[in-house]
């Protein structure tokens, strides 16, 4: 009895031992994927700043550089890059998020 009780024991402490390490290997996959989703926005980010700061200085030229104009644009530009910033980042952890939880879901 006392070795049958053993061997069970032995299979849970298995059993115990292989789903920490499963649980271990998807939070690796995890950080991964979030380390890949910061660079990718980071990327879309600098592209889309790169953007209209090429915009505004065509209108800069366009117009010409008088002094009220550069700085009422340059606020324009500011708050324009702050929101799409605030959109970006909220658009990429939801997109995060529902991936994450998708994977999770099929994974059980």
């Amino acid at each position: 009895m006392s070795g049958k009780s053993a061997q069970t024991i032995q299979q849970l402490l298995e059993a115990e031992k292989a789903a920490a390490e499963v649980v271990e290997q998807a939070r690796k996959e995890r950080d991964e994927r979030l380390k890949k989703a910061s660079l990718e926005a980071e990327a879309e980010i600098a592209a889309y700043r790169e953007m209209l700061e090429k915009e505004y200085q065509e209108k800069l030229a366009k117009v010409g550089r008088t002094r009220s104009f550069g700085r009422d644009e340059r606020r324009r530009f500011s708050r324009r890059t702050r929101f799409s910033k605030t959109v970006r980042t909220h658009q990429n952890c939801c997109d995060l998020s529902s991936r994450h939880l998708k994977e999770t879901c099929q994974r059980w």
